[in-house]
């Protein structure tokens, strides 16, 4: 006995080491979770203090230790931000997808109903699907899955690529829950949230160097890498969380806190506001410059370069700003309500500045807003996160698309303002129960302090994951670097013609740069635009700034990829469709008009002097109303045919007037605006016309779209004259030999085809082209 007592003598220094770095591991895991200053008594640092105990703490080296923790933060972080940058692809992906069938038809189709693949969250009522969702080897797997889903760019139809998306989507969302909620230890949820907005930081930065596409769905390469990169990503989070799973009875008790009934409603319409706002207005470094566009020649800051400036505030918001109070106060939220009114209704350089202070306070509200949707009741606040999301994304639509939409497009009309106004009162709307959250979240503290004979620690420290700062720098270089590459490549030089006085307007209606099967047709537009040789360029469905139709560019697309002068307007909030022109020669002034449209879609324009070879040229680009809204029609021609009567300058006309020839809006513009057209005699058209005024007419000629659009490509030669009595040429003729070798139109797109052209593996003449005229 004496023996025995000899040796538990012994043994007690050794168990109380043991049991003193014990607790020195529950502090620093207690310190590591506290992500979020001014709240220390958040559930999830509780789990995380909680969690310490599940493990003891090996006998090393603090450097060895400190060493083996930062290269496994580093790999989770890694890891996170590979998954989500997946993600956030898949969901971008999805919308533009599902828009594009009414967008094709002009009529709902049914597809439309895939996007409630977004609520899959509402699965895991059932228990089997919560079960597998929450533990390491089911949340690997829906992971997997989502990052699989990936590969839906390289389906062979537009439906199969849907239905994947739609899929990955489906599973994405059911693994936020499993990462939120389920297995994960706390310490890693907490990485995962960083993963979440290191992600996105990312996605904006390579989006800068694809000129505004998103290269997961415009490069197959691209495509594959990330999958592959998402995968090996997958494979890290099961290795990793595998050992460290938490037991089912833990699971389920992280899923109800005391307060989630309380919160859940406000925290699912605050994040799904959130999210849609991020989407919305942030997407694409770009998005904000769109929306306060202007006129030449004062058009305000250009997404190239100043679109760093929102990415860098992005940053800022979340290294700098979410960390402090300002996220949970109301003097913060009033002024990103103040920004996002100003990006809205106020002046160029205002509304830019606007756009400024709210990607800020965006970036800056996701980590305090995961906090409160971690805290909250998971199910029921993920599924009203996408559910609100939804609602302000069909919200989007109907405010531009109110003249297609079925139901409440006239309530719906041009609300952009009372829109933005409603997300933000929800993005703000879980500071409503904030205090009292963190009261409840500090009394649960105390009760477990007071259970383990301690003092409660209300002292926090700002900590971030190892690597989080590297990382974010990192992608904020990547971006600022690529737009400088971007900025030095700028270059409008082009060879000195021959023949200064001749010029090649075209006209075409690309369709928001989606091909009639739904994919991008940025390369394709471009290349037919370059074989054209094109001098003056008017450009018709061009605004994709927006979230449904991928925040494209168009625009700063074709301007850098042609080394073209560009013009975009009006303005993405002023609800129209865009118009682009684009030039070889400088444009010298422009005015952006919103035409009258009383009863259907809004039509816009575009009025412009361009300097062609040292002569100002006049050019009107534009897409009047539908052709079943009359007087939007009778009024939008009276108001082109007073732009062209005031131009003092020889003209070209290049609109979309949705009228046959010989009607009673294309009489008012070439009577009343004293334009004449390209070739009266062509019957066949009903939408694209050219008219010209004080010009000699050259040459004519129609180009098959060959699937890219559903119009075909109009142009016409001109000759600037030498006096205004120089007369017109009125002789028609469809031989080549005929003209001199310079004025004839490109032999790529073969010769004179009397009827359309059928085929959509090319690009041809059609409807008896081309044509030159003679003296």
């Amino acid at each position: 006995g004496v023996a025995m007592a000899s040796e538990e003598l012994e043994e007690k220094p050794q168990q109380l080491r043991v049991k003193h770095l014990r607790h020195r591991a529950q502090s620093t895991l207690f310190v590591l979770g506290n992500e979020f200053k001014n709240a220390p008594e958040s559930a999830v640092l509780e789990e995380a203090s909680e969690s310490g105990s599940d493990h003891d703490v090996d006998m090393e080296p603090p450097e060895a230790h400190e060493l083996k923790k930062g290269v496994a933060e580093w790999s989770s972080l890694l890891s996170e931000i590979a998954w989500w940058f997946v993600w956030w692809c898949l969901f971008h992906g999805l919308s533009p997808l599902i828009w594009f069938y009414p967008l094709n038809e002009l009529d709902i189709t049914g597809y439309e109903v895939l996007i409630t693949l977004l609520l899959s969250p509402a699965l895991l009522v059932i228990p089997p699907v919560r079960h597998f969702a929450t533990s390491t080897v089911g949340l690997s797997i829906v992971r997997a899955t989502a990052v699989l889903c990936l590969a839906s760019f390289q389906a062979s139809t537009t439906l199969s690529r849907l239905i994947v998306l739609a899929i990955g989507n489906a599973a994405g969302n059911i693994a936020i829950f499993g990462i939120f909620y389920g297995g994960c230890k706390p310490k890693r949820r907490i990485i995962s949230v960083w993963g979440f907005c290191l992600s996105h930081i990312l996605l904006l930065s390579l989006r800068i160097w694809w000129v505004s596409l998103n290269p997961i769905w415009a490069d197959h390469s691209i495509n594959w890498l990330t999958l592959a990169i998402g995968m090996i990503a997958t494979v890290e989070f099961f290795c990793s969380s595998a050992a460290e799973e938490q037991p089912k009875e833990k699971r389920k008790k992280d899923h109800h806190h005391e307060h989630s009934v309380l919160a859940w409603p406000l925290v699912g319409v605050g994040a799904g506001s959130l999210l849609f706002l991020t989407h919305w207005v942030f997407g694409e470094v770009s998005v904000v410059f769109r929306w306060g566009v202007a006129s030449y020649p004062q058009v305000g800051p250009t997404p190239n370069p100043w679109g760093v400036v929102i990415l860098v505030a992005s940053a800022v918001g979340i290294r700098v700003v979410s960390p402090t109070w300002l996220p949970r106060s109301y003097l913060w939220w009033c002024a990103g309500f103040i920004s996002s009114m100003a990006l809205y209704y106020a002046p160029t350089y205002i509304a830019v500045a606007g756009g400024t202070v709210l990607a800020m306070y965006t970036f800056s509200m996701w980590p305090p807003m995961a906090q409160l949707m971690i805290s909250s009741s998971g199910i029921q606040t993920l599924t009203l996160t996408f559910l609100t999301y939804i609602v302000h994304m069909l919200a989007a639509i109907w405010v531009v698309a109110y003249n297609f939409v079925p139901i409440g497009g006239t309530v719906a009309r041009e609300q952009t303002g009372p829109l933005m106004a409603v997300v933000l009162v929800g993005v703000g709307s879980p500071l409503l129960l904030q205090s009292k959250i963190e009261e409840v979240n500090r009394k649960r503290h105390e009760r477990k302090s007071s259970k383990e004979g301690k003092a409660p620690n209300h002292k926090t420290k700002e900590v971030f994951p190892h690597g989080m700062k590297t990382a974010l720098l990192l992608f904020v270089a990547l971006g600022v670097v690529g737009m400088g590459d971007r900025y030095h490549h700028r270059s409008y030089v082009h060879p000195v013609s021959d023949h200064p006085r001749e010029f090649t307007s075209m006209i075409w209606t690309i369709h928001f740069a989606y091909d009639n099967y739904g994919w991008p047709s940025f390369e394709q537009i471009a290349a037919l635009i370059n074989d054209t040789g094109a001098d003056v360029i008017g450009l018709l469905e061009t605004d994709a700034s927006r979230p449904f139709l991928h925040n494209h560019d168009i625009t700063m697309w074709l301007e850098e990829r042609l080394g073209l002068y560009a013009d975009f307007g009006p303005a993405t909030r002023d609800h129209t469709w865009g118009a682009m022109l684009l030039s070889k020669h400088p444009i010298i002034q422009s005015k952006h008009h919103l035409l009258s449209s009383p009863e259907g879609e809004l039509a816009p324009a575009i009025s412009a002097t361009v300097n062609i070879s040292g002569n100002p040229v006049d050019v009107v680009v534009v897409h009047m109303g539908n052709d079943v809204d009359d007087l939007d029609r009778r009024l939008q021609a009276e108001e082109l045919t007073n732009i062209l009567q005031n131009f003092e300058n020889p003209a070209v006309f290049l609109g979309y007037v949705t009228s046959a020839p010989g009607s009673r809006d294309y009489r008012k513009l070439t009577t009343g605006g004293g334009v004449k057209d390209i070739d009266a005699s062509d019957m066949n058209r009903w939408c694209q016309y050219i008219f010209y005024k004080d010009l000699i007419r050259l040459g004519y000629a129609r180009i098959s779209h060959s699937g890219l659009s559903d119009t075909e490509a109009q142009l016409a030669k001109f000759r600037i004259p030498n006096s205004r009595d120089d007369p017109d040429h009125g002789r028609i003729t469809t031989l080549p030999e005929d003209v001199d070798e310079y004025l004839r139109f490109p032999s790529k797109f073969g010769s004179y085809y009397a009827p359309s052209y059928k085929k959509w593996d090319m690009h041809h003449y059609q409807d008896r082209t081309p044509k030159y005229f003679l003296p």
